[in-house]
């Protein structure tokens, strides 16, 4: 996403699977004695008796737990919840995973996504939530039924690419008044090892064009810093 002086953007997971490899298991100190220093912090799985403990993840974060490494026998995941830019994501992210991926041998990835978690916070009186104001985004109703919502949820799946982009805009109303715009965009089939970078840009490049055709000129101003 572009720099902007008020950003939306709460979360951010970059996540890839891959055929289960049972390395990973019994060696999970060897990726970790690379790590500890940076993410100090170690949170067992638990899990119930029907669920297979090796697939959960084990989750390894900084000292703010603003940062997260996330993996099992058939994921990894990076994670950062304090987003400076795209371009420092990337850099942490691939160091990190490619490191991971050198140690157990992982070639070869069955599935890869990027997830943009972001929260637009809002104004509204009651007359109902101004979507309008922050999204190119709406319903089209019957005549009947009045265009003035209080709650509204909405996900649909579009072929993007070479992938699939994954939409969730929903209203938020319990903690703060925010609508969550997001975005998970994933590729599906067999993928290598020697192209991660590529898979990631690509899904950024993707995701980076509808969120900025999706948000209104008026809400861009506003984390642009303008007003």
């Amino acid at each position: 996403m572009p720099q902007f002086k008020n950003p939306p953007v709460r979360e951010v997971v970059f996540e890839v699977r891959f055929p289960a490899e049972l390395s990973i298991e019994c060696k999970k100190d060897e990726f970790y004695e690379k790590i500890r220093k940076i993410f100090p912090s170690i949170f067992i799985p638990k899990t119930i008796a029907t669920e297979a403990y090796a697939v959960e993840p084990y989750q390894f974060k900084n000292l703010g737990g603003t940062k997260i490494i996330r993996f099992s026998i058939n994921q990894y995941a990076f994670i950062t919840k304090q987003y400076e830019s795209y371009k420092v994501f990337k850099q942490e992210c691939l160091e990190y995973m490619n490191l991971f991926f050198k140690i157990y041998n992982i070639t070869r990835f069955k599935r890869i996504g990027l997830r943009y978690i972001n929260h637009i916070p809002i104004s509204h009186d009651d007359k109902g939530i101004p979507i309008a104001k922050y999204l190119n985004f709406g319903y089209k109703l019957p005549k009947v039924i009045p265009n003035e919502f209080s709650l509204f949820s909405s996900m649909f799946v579009t072929k993007l690419g070479s992938g699939k982009l994954r939409t969730v805009v929903q209203y938020e109303p319990h903690l703060e008044k925010i609508i969550v715009l997001d975005f998970d965009y994933f590729l599906e089939r067999d993928l290598v090892a020697n192209k991660l970078q590529k898979y990631l840009e690509d899904s950024h490049r993707y995701t980076e064009k509808v969120f900025l055709s999706i948000i209104t000129d008026k809400y861009r101003k506003i984390i642009e810093g303008d007003k």
